[in-house]
């Protein structure tokens, strides 16, 4: 699910509507710990992160389309070089131009899709890189590729990870590394920021008069969270590892459709551990079950064993005379 469509909207319109002292903006950021991986995150209403008080000051972009989050995007850096235009946006907003790049945040998709211009240029140069035939749109990189790429809001320079630019997938039993930015000629949404992109930012959704008719219009500030300095340090995926790697780009959000298969090697190697377990837990509870039936059946054989025991009389021995003689005998 997205966390910016209409249907977020609405929601977020009734707690506005019930509570008007509330400021009417959402703020959200994906982390990560030093090792690369995914590690928790940030999502307020109405208040922004401490961590994160300088996003008031940065550009208010502006929502170019009524109930969806669509704004503009100047381009992109990528090693060093500015590219910009190349997008196909007539249909978003009549008077845009044409070749304007229009992107929306989603946090809701893993990946991130642009046009086939930008991954070209991302990618297309790296040696021994290719386009992956088995899932169209990829490509298929060198696991120590080095890449330098950032996405340019309102002449701000957003920098993406180098992490977050690769991700290893398992395919044929053989861990190999494929593009996290995926070739996609959307005439609405150019660019659809997934979380490959928006671990590096935190991002704050101004709804305004999507809820409250008298505020100004929408709109969305950035602010970039990724270390430069940090980030050189981890310039390629496989400096971590194979077992962290694979790890840097998943999350707990739903992943795109075009997104990889997950790694089923691990997943059936951890089933076989859980059901190993399982049936360790259910062998010892079926012994502990034996034992306490068998106990049992030990304790009813002993007090059978002991046979049948005349109860012994209490009164002495029977007298049948003085015990059923009348006082004064009968007469007919």
């Amino acid at each position: 699910m997205m966390i910016i469509p209409v249907t977020m909207a609405h929601h977020l319109q009734n707690i506005f509507s019930l509570y008007p002292n509330i400021s009417n903006f959402m703020t959200m950021q994906l982390s990560r710990s030093g090792f690369g991986m995914v590690d928790g995150g940030v999502f307020t209403i109405g208040e922004i992160d401490p961590n994160y008080t300088a996003i008031a000051n940065s550009p208010k972009l502006q929502v170019i389309s009524h109930g969806m989050w669509f704004t503009l995007v100047d381009g992109m850096l990528i090693n060093g070089t500015m590219y910009s235009g190349h997008g196909n946006s007539s249909s978003v907003l009549e008077g845009l131009d044409p070749s304007s790049l229009v992107a929306v945040l989603d946090s809701g998709t893993s990946l991130v899709s642009v046009p086939p211009y930008y991954t070209d240029l991302i990618y297309k140069d790296i040696p021994r890189a290719e386009p992956f035939a088995i899932l169209p749109g990829y490509y298929k990189l060198p696991c120590d590729t080095k890449l330098n790429v950032s996405v340019v809001f309102f002449g701000q320079e957003y920098l993406i990870h180098p992490l977050d630019l690769m991700t290893i997938f398992t395919y044929n039993g053989t861990d190999i590394c494929l593009s996290t930015f995926l070739s996609s000629n959307d005439s609405d949404k150019n660019m659809n920021l997934g979380d490959s992109f928006m671990r590096n930012i935190y991002t704050l959704f101004n709804f305004g008069n999507f809820t409250r008719s008298s505020d100004e219009n929408p709109y969305i500030q950035l602010l970039s969270v990724t270390d430069k300095d940090v980030a050189c340090i981890t310039n390629n995926i496989q400096s971590l590892g194979p077992a962290v790697a694979r790890n840097v780009t998943s999350d707990d959000s739903t992943a795109a459709s075009t997104s990889p298969s997950p790694n089923l090697h691990t997943l059936l190697r951890n089933s076989d551990i859980i059901i190993g377990m399982l049936v360790i837990i259910a062998m010892l509870l079926l012994v502990v079950m034996v034992l306490l039936v068998r106990n049992q059946m030990k304790v009813f054989s002993r007090s059978n064993l002991k046979g049948y025991n005349a109860v012994s009389n209490l009164v002495g021995p029977l007298d049948r005379k003085t015990q059923f003689t009348y006082d004064t005998p009968y007469h007919s």
